[in-house]
């Protein structure tokens, strides 16, 4: 047989095992398992998803106001989360457990865990995050000097915290998502109880909070228990939108020496609206599928020509994240090559980074990440999707995203096109705020 003639079938039926196999693979995924909504007793919104393999029940009270919606000092919601916290007792022991919580620019929450007969004692129990403070004066004290050493072995110490914090305030003009959760040293030292009660009483309302429940427990179980927690509260109100304001057109550039000794650092924040992609399954698939291809070594990503062709960043991270569901932020940190100052790392990123912009990435390369996550997801086992779902879930109620499961995103992954991710791409090609900083240490001139 020609050999040609050999070639050409041996690729005619690769294509066609690749259509079968591609046809298999959107198919075969068995469904993650519903995220169920629940009569909401007390609460905004009840979900449970559940799961036989869970040998607890877990239980998140979410409530919908972060840092950006505190009018008070800096960090001062973080304060109040270590106060209501106090008043969630775990076990026969009677001490709180500060992991079992967080604060964040958009949310507050706290978390049990309990075998499912528990669950009506747990509940009770971490809803009394929401009574009123009753905190002496000593203890809110002991509180407050606890978050002061947190903020000095977080913060206090990192050489280029004071720059980042620079960048972050600048990027967002000083507006909601510009706040720091945990504030600095003089404002911590400025928290008082007073303070901390009149913000925990507009931010820790049942009626505004998601519960989420997942584990081994019937629906039946978790209806019985919260139909005995009463009724919403008739006088709380749901929070309205923050405004976050317009993206004003910037582009700040600046060289910064530190007094301690670290590697020459190059630092990228942009802030960009979002304009081409319609519902948030979307937007957010397109975005991951532009982020993982860029930061990758494949054509069209920045590590081919920063690392391995050029030589010119011996190391960098990049990410493109969604700030709130109209924007997103892009960041990028590098240390320049051996004989590369920061001045031409500076122009090598631009210069790739507009390309993409204008031209976008290989439609092969978007497809190979696309099939990755597909495959991934396909590859979760079946005991394991529960789990996987409520993961999901919780990392949405946690940033106070709009809401959608893993079987929407799921579809949203198996239908989108290269075209489209590259048209979210080009769409960034627009008016945005972006903070440069070349930093040098204090034995380099800039």
């Amino acid at each position: 047989m020609n050999i040609n003639l050999k070639k050409y079938i041996f690729i005619a039926a690769a294509m066609i095992i690749l259509g079968i196999g591609g046809f298999y693979w959107h198919t075969r995924s068995q469904p993650f398992p519903d995220v169920l909504t629940l009569d909401a007793g007390p609460f905004q919104r009840v979900l449970f998803i559940p799961d036989d393999t869970e040998n607890n029940v877990f239980a998140y009270l979410v409530f919908p106001y972060g840092e950006a919606r505190n009018p008070l000092a800096q960090g001062l919601l973080h304060y109040v989360e270590h106060l209501a916290y106090t008043n969630l007792t775990l076990g026969d022991d009677q001490r709180p457990v500060h992991s079992n919580a967080w604060t964040n620019l958009h949310t507050t929450g706290y978390w049990t865990m309990a075998p499912a007969q528990s669950l009506a004692t747990n509940l009770r129990s971490l809803i009394s995050v929401a009574d009123p403070l009753q905190a002496a004066d000593d203890f809110a004290a002991s509180e407050r000097d606890i978050i002061v050493r947190e903020y000095e072995y977080r913060v206090a110490e990192q050489a280029l915290y004071p720059i980042q914090r620079g960048m972050i305030r600048l990027l967002h003009d000083d507006g909601p998502l510009g706040r720091s959760v945990i504030g600095d040293r003089d404002e911590i030292t400025s928290y008082t109880l007073q303070m901390a009660v009149a913000l925990h009483e507009q931010s820790h309302r049942l009626s505004d909070a998601t519960l989420l429940i997942y584990g081994n427990i019937s629906q039946a179980s978790i209806q019985a228990v919260i139909g005995a927690l009463g009724n919403k509260a008739e006088q709380a109100t749901e929070p309205g939108p923050i405004k976050y304001g317009l993206i004003e057109p910037l582009m700040d550039r600046q060289a910064v020496q530190v007094d301690q000794t670290l590697a020459p650092t190059f630092l990228v924040q942009s802030l960009v609206p979002i304009t081409s992609c319609e519902g948030a399954v979307n937007c957010d698939v397109a975005r991951t599928l532009a982020r993982n291809s860029l930061d990758s070594a494949l054509p069209g990503g920045l590590a081919g020509p920063l690392r391995y062709s050029e030589f010119i960043a011996r190391r960098f991270s990049f990410s493109m994240d969604s700030a709130v569901p109209d924007r997103v932020i892009i960041e990028f940190s590098a240390n320049p090559d051996q004989g590369v100052s920061l001045d031409q790392l500076d122009d090598a990123f631009f210069a790739i980074w507009s390309d993409r912009l204008v031209n976008g990435l290989p439609e092969a390369t978007i497809e190979q990440k696309r099939q990755r996550l597909m495959t991934d997801l396909d590859a979760i086992l079946p005991n394991d999707r529960a789990r996987a779902q409520f993961r999901h879930v919780l990392d949405q109620l946690a940033a106070n995203r709009p809401l959608y499961d893993l079987n929407d995103w799921y579809r949203s992954m198996a239908n989108i096109s290269p075209k489209q991710v590259n048209e979210f791409l080009t769409s960034l090609n627009t008016s945005n705020r972006t903070v440069v900083r070349h930093i040098y240490n204090k034995e380099e001139t800039p």
